[in-house]
């Protein structure tokens, strides 16, 4: 846990506006959630306990907002009850609450963009409004850097079916939203193009972080190059949602897919792309399509497309009876209690401790030799 020890540091060190500058300690972390660090190290200093409320409150806003999001996204009652329920206990979720990582930033980002998209998409907004979503969208890529794949997703999936599936002369339409993209980007797309050369661009060019993240994993970190690599990534996923039998989430995906193409075509893009640009991005190395990493900012839209497939159903007495049934045979609540149990009654508190005494021996050690 010497990372979360040198963003420490980094915190310590650095003033609010440096942290949006390259970190030092071969560090990389989005600079907001430093940011908020920050405010709680100058209220009660190098208190670990303190430092980790960051991310357990943005792990219950996350919560939240993917409630609202349900409501937004699924249609049946069932499919609603079932992506909460699932999302609630999913065990990497809760793990990620307690620790000093920005995880559960990516996820609640993932949730509040994909919130946002489906509460705009039928709505019309001016350009000035479209112009201050620009600079929302800015801030919350500076609180998650995977929120940009899911704001480039959302911007995609509003075009193709805001705008391409409306009857009229396409050639107008096409005409306003551009015009609206341009509100759009020129906020976004400027800022972001400034941290990107001054902060991003820097970061993974670091010959430390190419070594660690090539070395230090037992596969491909960046472009899985096999079958088993990308296996990797859905037994997270599966991991995520405490599933026993993964032949019935495909099953469930597929259904989902179908249904969404010919039913809601705006929810079939912006879920299934964010996988795409997660992959684009991996091949060109600007942020490694790793199964621990992409696993949880992908896992609330992997969660929807699992819950999709319940909006095909009919709510009635009949489709409950066998949504119960296939729920308890698709996930094994014994190990969920299991895992539960053993998280709290094991967790090794001293051994993830980045504790004061650690971190200040660090602090007066030479560590510029990192």
């Amino acid at each position: 846990y010497c990372d979360e020890c040198f963003l420490v540091l980094n915190i310590k060190e650095r003033g609010f506006l440096e942290l949006f500058l390259p970190l030092i300690h071969s560090q990389c972390c989005p600079p907001l959630f430093l940011c908020f660090a920050k405010i709680f190290y100058l209220w009660e200093g190098l208190n670990e306990h303190f430092l980790r409320l960051v991310p357990y409150f943005a792990s219950i806003l996350s919560v939240l907002i993917f409630c609202k999001l349900t409501f937004l996204a699924l249609k049946n009652k069932i499919s609603i009850i079932f992506a909460n329920v699932i999302f609630a206990i999913s065990q990497p979720l809760l793990i990620y609450t307690c620790l000093f990582k920005h995880y559960s930033f990516d996820v609640l980002m993932t949730v509040l963009v994909l919130a946002a998209a489906f509460y705009l998409k039928n709505k019309k907004i001016s350009n000035k409004k479209i112009f201050l979503l620009g600079v929302f969208a800015s801030f919350s890529v500076f609180a998650s850097y995977t929120a940009g794949f899911i704001i480039i997703s959302a911007l995609t999936a509003i075009f193709l079916c805001k705008y391409l599936q409306k009857p009229g002369f396409k050639k107008k339409r096409a005409l306003i939203f551009l015009k609206s993209l341009l509100c759009f980007l020129l906020p976004f797309g400027s800022i972001m193009s400034v941290y990107f050369f001054i902060n991003c661009l820097p970061t993974v060019q670091n010959p430390f972080l190419q070594t660690f993240w090539h070395i230090n994993e037992p596969y491909e970190i960046f472009i899985p190059n096999s079958i088993e690599d990308f296996s990797h990534i859905f037994e997270y996923l599966l991991l995520g949602i405490n599933c026993v039998k993964s032949w019935i989430v495909l099953l469930l995906i597929a259904i989902g897919a179908v249904y969404s193409f010919k039913k809601d075509r705006f929810f079939f893009v912006i879920t299934f792309l964010p996988f795409v640009f997660a992959g684009i991005l991996a091949v060109l190395n600007l942020y490694p399509f790793a199964p621990d990493r992409v696993s949880l900012y992908l896992l609330p839209i992997f969660v929807l497309l699992v819950s999709k497939a319940f909006d095909c159903l009919c709510f009635n007495f009949k489709s409950l009876i066998f949504s119960v049934f296939l729920i308890a045979f698709l996930f094994n609540y014994n190990q969920i209690k299991i895992n539960l149990s053993e998280l709290v009654q094991n967790f090794d508190f001293q051994a993830l401790s980045m504790t004061k005494v650690f971190v200040n021996r660090l602090y007066q050690s030479d560590y510029t030799q990192y």
